[in-house]
């Protein structure tokens, strides 16, 4: 099935759609994130910085973790599971993605 994924559909579709598959990922998990935040804000006793800056608190956490989820789809939808598949190869390109 992924061969004719490969074969048949460009490149360029292909990273369009691990990118946008990728941000409907971060902004469920940063709605997730934030919801979590306000509630337990709201119940516990949390630091105040946390509570006044729950949005970027959760925004950021969302971002660290939609990081290696978008490097998994670029993977698996985009180049093949084969450019990650092993643990210092996977760990290499997810450096590589990512560095300034």
């Amino acid at each position: 099935m992924l061969n004719l994924w490969y074969s048949n559909v460009p490149q360029a579709i292909r990273f369009f759609t691990a990118g946008n598959v990728g941000t409907i990922f971060f902004y469920v998990f940063d709605s997730l994130i934030y919801k979590y935040f306000v509630l337990r804000a709201a119940t516990e006793n949390w630091p105040k910085l946390l509570r006044r800056n729950k949005e970027s608190v959760s925004f950021f956490l969302a971002y660290l973790s939609q990081i290696s989820a978008q490097h998994l789809l670029n993977a698996w939808l985009v180049y093949g599971m084969h450019t990650i598949a092993t643990k210092e190869r996977y760990l290499k390109t997810l450096r590589e993605s990512y560095a300034m």
